[in-house]
């Protein structure tokens, strides 16, 4: 394969690093696209929802297969529903595996133990999700 000329021959800034006032400029643009994103989505009433399109143009299948999951799934539910309204994670709570991200998830290592819960961050929840059913698979 030929080599691309791009890589550090042929490019002038192979090996630079940028400028404290070209970072600032970077920074800058990107808080401005960022804001006019959240604009955006604060007009189309998006934020803070994950649009996938697949769920759109399925709608029907979706909350058929939403509620076929309630139906095999009513032990959690019920634990959803009564630890939703009982246990409140404290504000500026880190996470109890990686003490770096805030906690926003509550984890259950056994659901017929209800009020045993761990606060955890998003990425956490699911390393342990996926931990627990590769445990139920052997």
């Amino acid at each position: 394969m030929a080599r691309r000329s791009y890589l550090n021959n042929g490019n002038p800034f192979y090996g630079k690093k940028h400028s404290m006032e070209t970072k600032e400029k970077m920074k800058n643009a990107w808080n401005k696209r960022k804001k006019k994103i959240i604009t955006e989505k604060i007009a189309n009433g998006t934020l803070g929802k994950r649009i996938r399109p697949w769920d759109n143009r399925n709608k029907e299948l979706c909350r058929e297969m939403c509620r076929q999951w309630k139906r095999n799934n009513k032990e959690k539910m019920k634990v959803y529903s009564l630890i939703r309204r009982k246990i409140i994670i404290p504000k500026n709570t880190l996470c109890e595996i990686c003490k770096i991200n805030l906690a926003i998830d509550r984890h259950h290592e056994d659901y017929s133990k209800p009020f045993e819960v761990i606060f955890v961050c998003k990425r956490c929840h699911n390393i342990l999700n996926i931990k627990r059913i590769r445990r139920k698979q052997i």
